[in-house]
């Protein structure tokens, strides 16, 4: 059974290195022309499912990316960065000194002013990863960076602090693949995209 995890393209909101997590941002004209640009390989790959975040630009990018049915799961939502949603790392450091150095520490009870814990976050990441293995056959999942990076932990049976180790581009492919009567996944490939193509 092979996972292919596929992030969404650029947004409305893209650039200036902001964060945008729960912020339903739509895809932007280079963010549709991305997806778009998915469609050899998704028909390639031609999954027995396709499983898909509710936020709009993955549901964008899944629609201009293939045909097939999309099933919403809940859980496969970015984390919830509440009060930093929109805001710069730098803008984020100056309002929130403390709180940051907490983050960086890797406090276990560490959670978003008026957003998501990040127990919380590892919680639901859990339960998707849960119903993308219950698909049992070869599945597509268009989610988030943060989604992508956390279920690549997940299913390589990595710790979650891992996560940083992988730096996901929008409109970008990582494929898993489950091993037989195994609870971890190998590596086949990671961030293919229209950029890499030819490379």
């Amino acid at each position: 059974m092979r996972i292919h995890l596929v992030r969404h393209g650029i947004t409305t909101l893209h650039g200036g290195g902001r964060y945008v997590g729960s912020t339903d941002a739509p895809l932007n004209a280079e963010g549709r022309h991305q997806a778009e640009s998915l469609r050899p390989l998704l028909a390639h790959l031609a999954p027995k499912h396709v499983l898909c975040s509710p936020l709009a630009r993955c549901r964008q990018t899944a629609e201009l990316a293939q045909e097939g049915d999309l099933k919403i799961i809940q859980d496969l939502r970015e984390v919830d960065f509440g009060e930093w949603e929109g805001l710069t790392f730098a803008e984020i450091a100056d309002g929130w000194p403390r709180l940051v150095e907490k983050w960086n520490e890797g406090d276990e009870g560490f959670a978003f002013p008026g957003g998501e814990a990040l127990d919380a976050f590892g919680e639901r990441m859990g339960h998707a990863a849960a119903r993308i293995r219950a698909c049992g056959q070869d599945v597509v999942v268009f989610c988030h960076g943060g989604v992508v990076r956390a279920l690549l932990c997940r299913f390589l049976n990595l710790p979650a602090e891992a996560h940083i180790a992988f730096s996901v581009v929008p409109a970008s492919v990582a494929t898993v693949r489950l091993l037989p009567n195994a609870e971890y996944a190998v590596l086949e490939c990671f961030g293919i995209s229209e950029d890499t193509k030819g490379k």
